[in-house]
């Protein structure tokens, strides 16, 4: 999954690619502190399951768990009732998605994510929020991951996101690089040079950890989504078309009989 992007932040133990730990902590739900809120990773591949954490780091109310994708081990899940589970797995799981949305539907998980994989359809994942597999940056994974604890109710629970550090002027021209225009486009649109609008790009892309044009455009559209819907039309129109020309074809000449 796209979640691999981020393995230069992984740990030892996810490149030699053990076994992620699967068991969730004893601690009764009364008894946990107040403060700590656990979120439990379902995942088939360690690597992936330590790349969310890597994502996460600094998150310091959470309590990162990763689990199997398996029938015991989501009864341990769903008894240990987490604020949020995650959900990254490679091929649908119906029978772990009926049973993940009954369990939000009891109150016994507070909300639920996924990342979804290439060929799966949204009908296969039990959460409402979730991203493709193609904009599964670090960024966009922790935007999906605010935006679900603010859904079981702990929006407080996430530092400041990175996105916000981005300014307003960032702002405008991410919506643009969002929708597909150049930097010549760009600049003729909001009467700076390219090279401007090249600087904030740069910095875009480092605010939002991306390493190519591709990442950062997936990674605005998911963080602007909000902003760009019903601004900017889809697919994107060159800035300044030239104007149509009238082809006029030669009329052939009638034969004399």
């Amino acid at each position: 999954m796209a979640v691999m992007t981020v393995a230069g932040k992984l740990t030892s133990e996810a490149s030699q690619n053990r076994a992620p730990a699967s068991l969730l902590s004893s601690t009764p739900v009364s008894r946990r502190p107040a403060d700590l809120l656990e979120v439990v990773i379902l995942t088939e591949s360690p690597l992936v399951g330590w790349g969310i954490r890597a994502c996460l780091t600094g998150w310091k109310r959470l309590n990162l768990i990763l689990c199997a994708p398996t029938p015991p081990e989501l009864g341990h899940v769903i008894r240990a009732q987490p604020e949020l589970v995650v959900l990254a797995v490679t091929q649908a799981l119906p029978g772990l998605c009926r049973q993940l949305r009954a369990a939000q539907q009891r109150g016994q998980v507070g909300a639920l994510a996924c990342l979804t994989a290439s060929g799966m359809s949204c009908e296969e994942h039990p959460g409402r929020l979730m991203i493709p597999q193609a904009a599964a940056t670090p960024a966009a994974i922790r935007a999906l991951l605010r935006r679900a604890l603010a859904e079981a109710g702990h929006p407080e629970a996430a530092p400041p996101a990175v996105e916000d550090c981005l300014t307003e002027r960032e702002r405008e021209i991410g919506r643009l690089v969002a929708t597909g225009f150049s930097s010549q486009e760009i600049g003729r649109l909001l009467y700076i040079s390219p090279r401007t609008v090249e600087k904030h790009r740069a910095n875009m892309m480092e605010k939002l950890e991306v390493a190519n044009a591709a990442e950062l455009s997936l990674a605005l559209v998911t963080l602007l989504w909000d902003e760009m819907a019903g601004v900017i039309e889809w697919p994107p129109q060159p800035a300044f078309a030239p104007p149509a020309r009238e082809v006029r074809l030669p009329v052939p000449r009638q034969q004399v009989a």
